[in-house]
């Protein structure tokens, strides 16, 4: 019941909170004094218990031996008895020690003979009887304990006692027949303790007059008094003048007659006004089914169902239709609140007299009533009720209820339960009768909706429609303003059912051809229950997520002997996936199924995959090659009819997905990026861009591959594993200063190739390639291109970079002049650290030359062009324990001298 319906229930009944400080409270419950001084709130919170129905989490679980340990101690702290003496505590402690250890090597025994409950989180109900029933333990009680209680009661089992336990209550809402509840007590949720009828309505004129009512007595006319006139206890009141006056056991209305026939009769000129003052207070009992049964002090104006509110409400096995009142001994009323609750009848809710006795028996008969009906819950019966009247209680049918599916569950004297099937169409079933524990379940129609078609996917108005006789698919859609955009026409999902099993069968068309011509069959005359769907030219997956639920429809309402069919349509289309075979499909309809052929698709060969069963059992796969160019030009014969299951690859024209990209920037006629294909090569690429800029230095061109970059990087890693073995074992051999110095060197080394990046250049020739091209031949330094190739075409060079072990490396102007040594001469010459027998030169265009004149001999008068780098690397050779080291030292000044010079040239 809803909080507004309540409050204006209980304005009815005149039960409302008293507000105003100057008005008694009604009504007061008279306790004797002692221990029922303290009366709990109905509306105090507390803890949430557990129920019959509810579901549980009970968690089960190993503490481990650090855990148990720790728990024990705070077991042994806190069982520490407070009155053993201060000198008997060590003795009493080392005796509980001795305890828990023996419990604890009990413990530890268990579980290594691995006698253990069932363990882990499981879920549980709790059943009729208030228990949950447990693996290897049994039924434990649970109903009424919160899930803290609940876990203290399973670690009390005795094979649960060693383990934590857990209890969590699901807030599982509780549906069907579990979620109904009794009808009507909800009336008295969240009542207020205390209440005050209305004192400042009119008061009745049935209102009998009694020892304690207060009468306000007016005259006015020829003398004017006001006189305020306590009923005495022998029912008399005193009017001045007149004397005293027996008012007991009058109506309010033979009240005034008779004191306007006094004063008329005792005053000339004077007339009367007569009304009531402060009312009597009486005392009740309110007994029986009541959360507040007890004596209690309430207004006289009270009626029944004030006392029922006073008292807190009706428990729920209590009766609400069969409240008695009862007065001198003898039952004088009975109250049905289904008379109130349903019809607002408040007739049987009569006034209550000093030292009435309101008493709720317990409910005698219910019965449950669920499914479709506007208010369902458990009814109380009164006498001998039908069928027909539980459904009236209940608010009458809903507009869905099948009147011909109902079932009624009943309990036999002899604890037999049985089932009866019922029809409301007949007049007999609505008169029959209920028993006690009766649960009548109302179904809803079962039927779909008749007369309809159903139109779904890419359409902007999906939903039912009305089927008329004759109705065909351009009447449902005669215009393709009612699709949405990319929905595809030449392909339409038509799900029918057919037979009495309501198989499905799937059938396609056209809708551009039924659009174009109405008269022709692809304008498919629908049936009742037809779904047509409007499937999507996206390539984004929808398409297949529309079909595939009808396939699995499809077979989950195929018979037993009956395979679903289906054909497979991969490769270079709109919708690749699982289509519905039909009878007669051929390769141009697998082609409309799958959205039709996209852009990459190769049109002159398909390939069809085909099982083939024969009779001994064993299955061949056969491949099928289709003339695609014929077969969509109409020739029937290269138009394979299709077979259920086969698999249609429509191949992709080649090297169409394998988009290959080169990078060109510098000193070129039209920088950028290129398309390239398969086989192209750099001289083809250099006409494409137009050539080289008049300020151009071929000899420094720099090539950069990222599959070079990815092999350098490998062994870049493989030498930093090498060298890093290399350096463990140098420092277990090597003992001596000297040796320990080398090995933080190396160590130094090792970090640093590790943290080198590799840039994978390709040393090409670029002027040879240039006067070959000039003279029209084919060149030996012509590079294939490949996918991420970046070349970069430098300005001409005027300077040459000195690295390495000299006194100050720098960049000098190129002379023509000058050789190598002139040139390290220039930079400080060489540290005493240098290894002036391997000095090299590393050339613009990414070679590296060691200044031979012959295998044997070494020269200084190598030639030095514009953007050569000359390297003085460090002497390794003292260092004999690491045989990597001169490899490992040459490769990071390689790399560290490619860096500066294409950094010098503006790549990095």
């Amino acid at each position: 019941m809803l909080p507004n319906d309540r409050k204006q229930l209980l304005e009815s009944v005149g039960a409302t909170p008293s507000a105003e400080k100057n008005v008694p409270p009604f009504p007061t419950l008279v306790l004797p004094e002692g221990e029922y001084q303290q009366v709990d709130d109905l509306d105090q919170e507390i803890e949430e218990r557990l129920e019959r129905g509810d579901t549980v989490i009970v968690t089960v679980e190993e503490i481990d031996d650090e855990q148990l340990k720790r728990y024990l101690e705070s077991q042994q702290e806190d069982s520490r008895d407070a009155r053993v003496p201060e000198r008997e505590a060590p003795r009493y402690k080392q005796q509980l020690q001795e305890e828990e250890q023996s419990r604890l090597e009990k413990i530890f025994e268990k579980r290594e003979s691995k006698q253990l409950p069932y363990m882990g989180r499981n879920l549980y109900r709790v059943d009729d009887q208030g228990s949950i029933r447990m693996p290897i333990i049994g039924q434990v009680g649970m109903a009424g304990l919160n899930e803290s209680q609940a876990a203290v009661r399973l670690g009390a089992e005795p094979l649960l006692k060693d383990y934590y336990i857990k209890v969590e209550r699901l807030p599982v809402e509780k549906s069907g027949k579990e979620a109904l509840k009794p009808y009507g007590y909800d009336l008295f949720e969240g009542v207020p303790t205390t209440f005050a009828p209305a004192t400042d309505v009119p008061v009745p004129h049935d209102y009998v007059i009694g020892p304690g009512d207060v009468i306000q007595l007016q005259l006015f006319g020829k003398e004017n008094e006001e006189y305020e006139l306590a009923v005495k206890r022998n029912g008399t009141v005193a009017i001045p003048k007149i004397g005293p006056v027996s008012v007991a056991g009058l109506g309010f209305e033979q009240l005034e007659k008779k004191i306007h026939r006094m004063i008329k009769k005792q005053f000339i000129g004077v007339r009367a006004n007569v009304t009531m003052g402060e009312l009597r207070s009486i005392r009740i009992f309110v007994l029986g089914e009541v959360n507040k049964p007890g004596s209690y002090t309430v207004s006289a104006l009270s009626t029944l169902t004030n006392a029922l509110f006073f008292s807190g409400g009706v428990r729920e096995i209590g009766s609400l239709r069969n409240i008695e009142l009862k007065r001198g001994g003898k039952i004088v009323s009975k109250l049905d609140l289904y008379d109130f609750l349903m019809r607002g009848d408040t007739s049987g809710d009569i006034r209550l007299f000093q030292g009435d006795v309101i008493f709720v028996p317990t409910v005698v008969a219910t019965a449950s009533i669920d499914g479709e009906v506007r208010r369902p819950a458990v009814y109380e019966l009164k006498g001998q009720q039908s069928l027909g009247e539980l459904v009236a209680m209940a608010g009458g049918l809903k507009a869905d209820a099948d009147r011909s599916a109902i079932q009624l569950e009943r309990v036999g004297g002899g604890g037999n339960k049985s089932l009866t099937d019922l029809d409301m169409m007949s007049e007999v079933t609505a008169s029959y009768a209920l028993q006690q524990g009766d649960r009548v379940t109302i179904f809803p129609v079962s039927k779909p909706m008749e007369q309809v078609v159903k139109l779904s996917g890419y359409a902007y108005r999906t939903g039912s429609y009305q089927w008329r006789e004759g109705m065909r698919l351009v009447d449902l859609i005669p215009s393709t303003d009612l699709l949405r955009q990319q929905a595809d026409l030449d392909y339409v999902l038509i799900g029918r059912e057919e037979g009495i099993d309501r198989r499905l069968k799937i059938i396609s068309t056209t809708l551009r051809d039924a659009l174009n011509s109405p008269e022709s069959d692809a304008n498919v005359l629908l049936k009742p229950q037809d779904e047509i769907v409007i499937l999507s030219l996206a390539n984004d997956g929808s398409r297949q997520k529309m079909v595939l639920p009808y396939l699995e429809r499809v077979e989950q309402r195929a018979w037993s002997d009956q395979s679903v069919s289906w054909v497979e349509i991969n490769g270079a289309v709109r919708g690749a996936g699982r289509y519905p075979f039909e009878a007669g499909m051929r390769v141009n309809d697998a082609i409309r199924a799958a959205g039709k052929l996209n852009e990459k698709a190769y049109r002159l060969s398909a390939e069809i995959t085909r099982v083939i069963r024969s009779d001994d059992g064993i299955n061949r796969v056969v491949h099928l090659t289709v003339n695609l160019q014929e077969a969509l030009s109409g020739v029937t014969a290269k138009n394979l009819e299709l077979h259920p299951f086969d698999t249609i690859h429509f191949r992709e024209i080649p090297e169409w997905s394998r988009t290959r990209m080169v990078n060109v920037q510098g000193e070129v006629r039209f920088p950028g990026e290129y398309k390239i294909i398969a086989g192209e090569k750099l001289s083809s690429l250099i006409k494409r861009i137009g050539g080289l800029t008049e300020s151009a230095y071929p000899k420094a061109v720099v090539f950069l591959r990222e599959e070079l970059r990815e092999r350098e990087q490998q062994e870049l890693n493989r030498l930093a594993t090498q060298l890093e073995s290399d350096i463990a074992s140098s420092a277990l051999s090597d003992n001596n200063a000297r040796g320990g110095n080398d090995v933080e060197i190396a160590k130094q080394l090792a970090e640093q190739l590790r943290s080198t990046k590799a840039v994978g250049r390709l040393v090409i020739n670029v002027p040879r390639l240039l006067i070959d091209m000039e003279e029209g031949r084919a060149s030996e330094f012509d590079v294939v291109l490949k996918n991420g190739d970046r070349i970069f075409v430098p300005e001409q060079m005027q300077e040459v970079s000195i690295m390495g072990e000299v006194f100050h490396p720098s960049t000098l102007l190129f002379r023509n002049n000058k050789n190598r040594d002139d040139y390290i001469d220039a930079s400080g010459g060489v540290t005493p650290k240098a290894d002036d027998e391997h000095i090299y030169i590393v050339k613009a265009d990414g070679s590296v030359s060691l200044g031979r004149n012959s295998w044997f001999e070494v020269t200084s008068e190598a030639s030095i062009e514009p953007g050569d780098t000359i390297v003085v690397p460090l002497d390794v050779e003292r260092i004999r324990t690491l045989t990597l080291w001169v490899e490992v030292s040459k490769i990071l000044a390689q790399i560290g001298v490619a860096a500066a010079s294409w950094h010098n040239i503006g790549i990095f």
